[in-house]
């Protein structure tokens, strides 16, 4: 693939969890740091995504742990021209951002309509975030920028950038959050580097790591930034660093606060909705659920065969945890009990990243097999 580095599989990098699933830390390219500043043009392209078709719009119910055995796919989106690392919904839940390679899409949610295409600005996409007062969204890649979208008219507002050092010399940003306020913009690149951004001057205010690095942490990006998430009050920054590390941060300074138990090369960190708890997902297969105090009240463990775990995406109301894997299974959990509800295969490959929409009716996936889909209840 043009932006693929490396089909180097785990057991040829060394890594400590043995699998003959392809690695998808090869994904990130060491790239120039290249600055864009021009407005996104339209992008022009023959390829046309097409939706798997449907003699009628399904009635969809709020997805919960009751009818979680009637959970589907209704909707797949296939004809992309590229893998999809990227994916969010709108704050309302009407609109759906994906990014297969280094192009935009914004999708009407269940009406599956596109009504925008460009092409971006980040280079290949590794993450995208929706600002939550709707008015942004941002997208990152292996540009080392990160690109600020209008979202009323599809321009770019801003591209915001950051200055290489010799401790981190790779500009690649791989993860991204929003303050809850929508007035600043948080990000983790390929070295280990958070950054953060003021998003009404455009200056960068910020860059931490965390403590002495693991020099026995293997692959081609052993220090990446795999995920990052804002809790809900604006208080907390929590990162996920692939030599084990999971940091939580004091979002007013830098400080770390707390830092969590190692985990087998960490992925995917997502905040509940209520504040209350953090999803945390692995290498190995686990996800991980915590409490405010860092203690782990939770694993979740079934299907660990199916190869790593990345996305975690909870339920508006908090109660439920959907996940995906290196071998395209999504999984429905209910937290409280650590019970899954639901096991779906649909993706024929790994699944990067996902969204659950807040209206809490769909789920949407998406994936190395270049679609994405939605899942939710009809019946």
């Amino acid at each position: 693939m043009k932006h693929d580095v490396s089909s180097h599989t785990r057991s040829e990098l060394g890594l400590r969890v043995a699998s003959t699933l392809f690695s998808r830390r090869s994904f990130c390219a060491l790239v120039a740091t290249g600055m864009l500043t021009t407005a996104c043009q339209p992008f022009s392209t023959t390829i046309t995504p097409t939706a798997t078709p449907t003699a009628t719009r399904p009635v969809l119910k709020t997805i919960t742990a009751a009818n979680a055995n009637h959970l589907k796919q209704i909707r797949m989106l296939d004809g992309l021209p590229g893998r999809v690392r990227g994916l969010c919904w709108s704050p309302d839940g009407q609109l759906l951002a994906m990014a297969p390679t280094d192009q935009i899409q914004i999708w009407r949610g269940a009406a599956v309509k596109r009504v925008a295409l460009f092409q971006g600005e980040a280079g290949s996409v590794n993450g995208m975030a929706w600002s939550p007062d709707g008015a942004s969204l941002a997208v990152v890649g292996d540009k080392g920028v990160a690109q600020l979208l209008d979202t009323s008219n599809w321009r770019t507002r801003m591209v915001l950038k950051w200055q290489t050092t010799s401790a981190h010399p790779r500009a690649e940003l791989i993860s991204v959050a929003w303050s809850p306020t929508s007035h600043q913009l948080v990000a983790g690149n390929a070295d280990g580097a958070i950054l953060l951004w003021d998003t009404s001057s455009g200056k960068n205010i910020g860059m931490w790591e965390g403590p002495t690095r693991r020099a026995d942490s293997l692959g081609r990006y052993p220090y990446a930034i795999w995920g990052i998430t804002w809790s809900p009050d604006g208080r907390y920054i929590v990162s996920n660093r692939y030599d084990t590390y999971t940091f939580v941060w004091d979002a007013r300074n830098g400080k770390i606060l707390r830092q969590l138990p190692p985990q087998d090369q960490p992925n995917g960190v997502s905040y509940s909705p209520n504040g209350q708890l953090v999803a945390t997902s692995n290498d190995v297969g686990t996800v991980q659920i915590w409490n405010q105090q860092g203690k782990n009240i939770r694993i979740l463990d079934d299907h660990t065969q199916s190869g790593w775990a990345y996305p975690v995406m909870w339920s508006p109301d908090s109660t439920l945890l959907a996940t995906a894997r290196g071998e395209g299974m999504v999984q429905l959990w209910e937290v409280k009990s650590g019970h899954e509800l639901a096991s779906l295969q649909g993706h024929n490959s790994g699944v990067y990243t996902g969204g659950w929409s807040s209206t809490g009716t769909l789920i949407a996936t998406g994936g190395d097999d270049a679609t994405v889909r939605l899942w939710g209840v009809t019946s």
